[in-house]
């Protein structure tokens, strides 16, 4: 599915979806077979990259705590210069799904399990450096 800049992800039920597809499908991933076939979870972060899904488990007690913080203080941020800021957001790019530790959006997600990364305005990672080089792959999608 091919959606615009100005646009937002279609919600998606995830209703039936199994983490069990993960081991067992036989084609590349895309941004929407994920949003489609999985389930929302609150474990590990499941992304896609390049038809491949990669799969980064919970992290430590520190790092939560310190997202949790600037995802509070980005938030009171965002909203003063009429921004939205969120933690943990489904961004899509192409056939690529993203979950940044933060993000500010151009306006609320209204409920939808993911955006366009053209919604956002922010993205970021918390250190240390992870498998993917991130902030590279957030530059290409512009």
């Amino acid at each position: 599915m091919t959606i615009s800049s100005s646009s937002t992800w279609p919600d998606r039920d995830p209703s039936g979806g199994s983490l069990d597809l993960l081991g067992r499908r036989d084609q590349p991933w895309t941004a929407a077979a994920a949003l489609d076939l999985l389930p929302q979870n609150n474990g590990p972060r499941i992304e896609v990259l390049s038809g491949c899904v990669i799969v980064t488990p919970g992290s430590g007690v520190d790092r939560r705590t310190a997202h949790r913080h600037l995802a509070y203080l980005i938030g009171r941020a965002a909203r003063a210069a009429g921004r939205w800021g969120c933690r943990s957001v489904n961004l899509v790019s192409g056939d690529d799904l993203f979950i940044p530790d933060l993000a500010v959006l151009r306006h609320p997600a209204g409920g939808l399990r993911a955006v366009t990364i053209e919604d956002a305005v922010l993205v970021g990672e918390i250190a240390p450096v992870d498998v993917i080089d991130r902030p590279r792959e957030y530059a290409a999608a512009r």
